[in-house]
């Protein structure tokens, strides 16, 4: 699940077996931490799955400017 949390966004891993991976971390599955883990730039890279995962995306955020 992805999350806003503080202005930041992030990834929550809510009950998968096999975990996910934001910008090389690991998180979720047989792990103890389901997350979040926040993306720490307005790019990233997302795993769901084993690291060999073929399901992997580039997140690119894109901020609302304050005028509107």
């Amino acid at each position: 699940m992805i999350i806003r949390e503080n202005n930041l966004i992030g990834v929550v891993d809510t009950g998968s077996t096999l975990g996910a991976e934001v910008n090389s971390t690991r998180f979720g599955g047989n792990k103890q931490n389901p997350g979040p883990v926040f993306f720490e730039t307005d790019e990233g890279a997302l795993v769901l799955g084993n690291p060999d995962s073929p399901f992997r995306y580039k997140v690119v955020i894109e901020r609302e400017s304050e005028s509107g």
